[in-house]
């Protein structure tokens, strides 16, 4: 991976990695990095599409390689996966599913559970082997207790502004790295560094879990946040990398809320969506 490249190569890049065909994936990940800053990154998106094209080419097979990896290499797990597909996921029956059919009384509603289950099952077959390319889905069918580690709920993760803050690199001295962004001063970075940190303070648990999806792709909190403050005009985010880059223009609090919430508002994520 060459650090020179834009975000969207360098997520490309490790995109092409997990489509190989090739390749011992139950071996450590050794990734070549070139370029000036030698600092390593991981991949953690994950969605659960019905497509049938990516089904056809593998695509959870792909998901199922890069989840493997991300555990052995102590990196995020995924949430949000129904608790519905990783009973099945892990060798359950549709049939005894943790959503027990039975109990909706609304019969239209139950076929709709029947039809979304009976649907993932192809889907659920190719993240299984992606696991198993990796050596993790043995150890997990041995310890089923770490599972709910490996796929923790959604509804589970717990968010507050302090852990959020916490996790936040503020990158406001680093040298500039894309040469599409222009060098803004330091007292523009730590403006805006500071109306974030104000929003965040200030921020409702389902705003702090918009921000995240904005911010990550998904609302469970990775080991580090990655902020940086550019000359742009408007919000931006590289998910892949967990790297928010905010526009140094803001000189009012309001106007940082107003086009920050607005891109919240347009977040849309969810099994089937990227």
């Amino acid at each position: 991976m060459d650090l020179r490249d834009s975000a969207e190569d360098q997520e490309r890049s490790l995109i092409s990695f997990y489509k190989a065909q090739e390749t011992e994936w139950a071996s450590h990940l050794n990734c070549k990095l070139e370029g000036d800053a030698a600092v390593g990154e991981g991949v953690n998106r994950f969605f659960l599409s019905k497509s049938m094209t990516l089904l056809q080419f593998g695509f959870h097979i792909n998901f199922g390689r890069m989840m493997g990896h991300s555990f052995i290499h102590s990196g995020p797990c995924i949430s949000g996966l129904s608790p519905a597909i990783t009973h099945v996921l892990f060798g359950g029956s549709p049939e005894t599913t943790t959503i027990q059919i039975e109990d909706c009384p609304d019969n239209d509603i139950r076929t709709t559970i029947q039809l979304v289950i009976s649907r993932t099952s192809r889907q659920v077959k190719q993240l299984r082997k992606g696991l198993k390319e990796t050596m993790v889905w043995p150890f997990l069918k041995e310890r089923a207790d770490i599972i709910p580690k490996f796929l923790p709920r959604t509804s589970e993760a717990a968010l507050n502004f302090h852990s959020v803050i916490q996790r936040i690199v503020w990158l406001i001295l680093e040298e500039k790295e894309d040469e599409d962004e222009d060098e803004c001063c330091l007292e523009d970075k730590c403006r805006v560094a500071g109306y974030l940190r104000i929003f965040i303070e200030k921020a409702s648990c389902a705003q702090l879990k918009a921000l995240l999806q904005f911010w990550t792709g998904w609302e469970l909190l990775p080991s580090e946040l990655t902020l940086k403050v550019v000359s742009s005009n408007f919000p931006k985010s590289a998910t892949c990398f967990e790297t928010l880059r905010l526009p140094a223009h803001y000189h009012d609090y309001e106007a940082f809320v107003t086009d920050i919430q607005a891109c919240l508002n347009s977040v849309d994520t969810g099994f089937g969506l990227v």
